[in-house]
């Protein structure tokens, strides 16, 4: 199977188009989401099949992270969630809202946004943790961000970032 189509299976967020350029930032490989914006990501340590992107979106840069199963949903079409670069102290949980159809996967906050990339750039990795709003449970993620400083300098709209 193509890279770009087993990326597309499993993240859903940044689809590759076929014969585009993708360029690898240590963990993280740029790419172009189905929407075709600029984009880069990484996958989730395993066992979990999740995605963890930053990307050019009409408004700026955005970070998205695809669960690899679908969530439900809370009255407000949002997840719970909050994340942890290595030992530093743990963001409170806010409210992402859900993107796109089947609810697999949610987008930060704008306004969060320029904190998660200040944080980000110098870490190891991060640590999510994702509310299922109808259950309760919750869902961990591992994400390198080895090389996230890179790519997200990569990205056109991420000038200043």
């Amino acid at each position: 199977m193509k890279a770009a189509a087993l990326l597309g299976l499993i993240l859903g967020v940044c689809v590759a188009r076929p014969g585009a350029a993708q360029t690898t930032y240590v963990d993280w490989v740029s790419g172009k989401t189905g929407e075709g914006f600029d984009a880069v990501h990484t996958m989730a340590k395993p066992p979990a099949r999740a995605a963890l992107a930053a990307l050019c979106l009409p408004s700026g840069v955005g970070v998205r992270i695809e669960f690899g199963k679908a969530f439900g949903s809370a009255a407000d079409n949002s997840v719970r969630v909050s994340y942890q670069f290595d030992t530093s102290p743990g963001q409170a949980p806010a409210n992402w809202p859900l993107s796109f159809g089947g609810n697999t996967t949610a987008q930060i906050p704008g306004s969060r946004v320029r904190q998660f990339a200040s944080k980000g750039k110098p870490a190891n990795e991060v640590s999510m943790r994702v509310i299922d709003p109808l259950s309760g449970e919750p869902v961990d993620f591992v994400f390198s961000m080895k090389g996230f400083a890179d790519a997200l300098a990569a990205l056109p709209c991420a000038k200043g970032y």
